[in-house]
């Protein structure tokens, strides 16, 4: 009775609809038009690129090998992942790293493996079995604990396998449902992840990490954890830094019309109406932050989503 009597937590599945998985398609699609589009546009770049790569029947079939080298150490250890799976990077995906200096073209790796786990101690498992089996990575990046600004939570590691680099991604079967609500809200699908991730660097800062870190000590704002008030409270939050980017932009305004230039009122209306409405869209984002950072628990965080989503709907 009372197994059957205990309320059920719905995850926000709304979050990823099929409208979310017909952009994962899309934006798939999309990328390799881009990639070709990006190999005959820019054909130098590329030719730097494809002049020390591997070719793509090359790559397809180190993956495969490295997959099952991967999985066959995890078996060895007693550890079986709920996924596994491995991905070739595009060449322009590839340029864009090395625009950005990210680690993995100094290893020259463009293979990766992503593997999902039940919860984090089975994470913590995998990740010593592969340094045990594989030696230790080159490079890593342990997210498991403490996510990014944006919410993103995982393992990278560049382990060394049959005398090539490959990337390997660890994370919990949670972290992968939370990884689709943030792509939804940063709009991966449409563009616009990176702009919007420089957005929420800017505007969060360190703000949210002080909120964190009170709600997690047991300030006001955590007396209960009633997912009303906390909804309440997050949303105040994100008022103020929205408000404080409203004032910045009128100042600017002004500050350009002083000076002779051309303002047109509607227009910047728009942009701050616009950028409020963003902010406000990045809720869910907060949510997810909290929670990585234990803020939050589970539970709360399920019914804290899945009210936003019903009232989104609803509007």
């Amino acid at each position: 009775m009372g197994i059957r009597g205990r309320q059920k937590i719905r995850e926000p599945e709304i979050a990823v609809s099929n409208r979310v998985k017909w952009g994962q398609f899309w934006d798939r699609a999309k990328g390799r038009a881009k990639n070709i589009w990006f190999i005959i546009a820019e054909r130098e770049r590329a030719g730097e690129i494809l002049r020390y790569r591997p070719n793509y029947t090359s790559n397809t079939l180190f993956k495969a090998r490295a997959l099952g080298g991967i999985k066959k150490i995890l078996l060895q250890n007693g550890i079986t992942p709920l996924q596994a799976y491995g991905r070739i990077k595009t060449t322009q995906a590839m340029h864009e790293a090395m625009l950005s200096g990210e680690p993995h073209v100094v290893y020259g790796e463009d293979v990766g493996v992503r593997l999902v786990f039940e919860g984090k101690e089975k994470c913590k498992k995998a990740i010593a079995a592969l340094e045990n089996g594989l030696g230790k990575p080159l490079h890593e990046n342990n997210r498991l604990e403490n996510p990014a600004v944006h919410g993103y939570r995982a393992y990278h590691g560049i382990f060394p396998y049959k005398g090539r680099p490959i990337e390997v991604q660890i994370r919990t079967s949670e972290m992968e449902k939370d990884m689709k609500i943030i792509d939804y809200v940063l709009g991966k699908h449409s563009g616009k992840a990176k702009r919007r991730r420089e957005d929420i660097k800017r505007l969060f800062g360190g703000a949210f990490g002080e909120y964190a870190d009170r709600l997690s000590k047991g300030g006001k704002e955590s007396s209960s954890r009633n997912p009303e008030k906390l909804s309440r409270s997050i949303k105040k939050q994100l008022s103020i830094i929205a408000n404080r980017e409203e004032a910045g932009a009128r100042k600017a305004a002004a500050r350009r019309k002083k000076e002779g230039g051309k303002t047109e009122e509607d227009k910047l209306e728009r942009a701050v109406l616009g950028s409020r409405r963003q902010i406000m869209e990045y809720f869910p984002i907060v949510v997810i932050y909290l929670y990585g950072k234990g803020a939050i628990d589970k539970k709360t965080k399920h019914k804290m989503l899945d009210r936003f989503y019903k009232l989104k709907a609803r509007e």
